[in-house]
């Protein structure tokens, strides 16, 4: 009986680690396609963001109120889930979670700037 519970403790354990993976390396990717998508979406609303609203610039307004939701959203993608699971008692899992979404974007930061300097013949 004990070898059986053992058994499947074990397959429970390997089945958390593969979602801590997962979790993680998912919040990394859609954090990253986010700022990716934002900065393209920052270059194509340059001109609006030039014009102005009589005294106050529109394009002040637009920033600060894109600002906070990069803030909300990052948030929900990088500390979502591990807050999630402290809020279970898994601490070591959500401690794993946020550092695979971390290992990550590292990874992806490193994959651009050697694209970036890739290009630049550096």
């Amino acid at each position: 009986m004990r070898k059986t519970q053992t058994k499947e403790k074990q397959k429970n354990d390997h089945i958390i680690k593969d979602d801590v993976a997962r979790w993680g390396i998912a919040a990394g990717i859609a954090q990253a396609a986010y700022i990716i998508l934002a900065v393209y979406s920052l270059n194509v609303l340059n001109d609006l963001m030039r014009q102005s609203l009589g005294v106050v610039s529109f394009g002040f307004i637009l920033f600060l109120l894109f600002f906070v939701f990069s803030a909300v959203l990052t948030a929900a993608f990088v500390f979502g889930r591990p807050t999630f699971l402290l809020l279970e008692k898994k601490i070591k899992e959500a401690v794993l979670t946020l550092l695979v979404t971390v290992v990550t974007l590292l990874v992806i930061l490193l994959f651009i700037a050697i694209l970036i300097l890739g290009t630049r013949g550096v």
